[in-house]
């Protein structure tokens, strides 16, 4: 476990967001037939539910030996992103899948 850092958790929530803005047209064509204002706001208000739905959904595949096999699994990652960051993530290749364990914070060393 890890102390609890709101700073640090919103930077990765931001960063999140900050790519479903840029990619979703990947995933959600229909987005561009909003105006920017509406999609916009869209992303905003349902990103949430989408952070929330990414946890649960790795949740359901914590069975999985790494968590690379864990994301090939249930993520839009294919074997070329990972091919394409390898070299970056090489120290990572062998942890153990992740789940909502791994986010319990705690405030008070009690």
């Amino acid at each position: 476990k890890i102390p609890f850092n709101k700073e640090l958790d919103k930077k990765l929530y931001n960063i999140g967001l900050d790519f479903t803005k840029h990619n979703y047209k990947v995933i959600f064509e229909e987005m561009d037939m909003l105006s920017s204002d509406v999609r916009r706001e869209v992303l905003n208000c349902t990103y949430p539910a989408l952070y929330v739905v990414m946890w649960a959904i790795l949740e359901g595949n914590t069975r999985e030996k790494t968590w690379m096999d864990q994301q090939m699994k249930t993520l839009h990652i294919t074997k070329e992103n990972h091919a394409a960051v390898k070299d970056c993530i090489k120290e990572l290749e062998n942890v153990r899948s992740i789940s909502l364990k791994d986010q319990e914070r705690f405030t008070s060393p009690w």
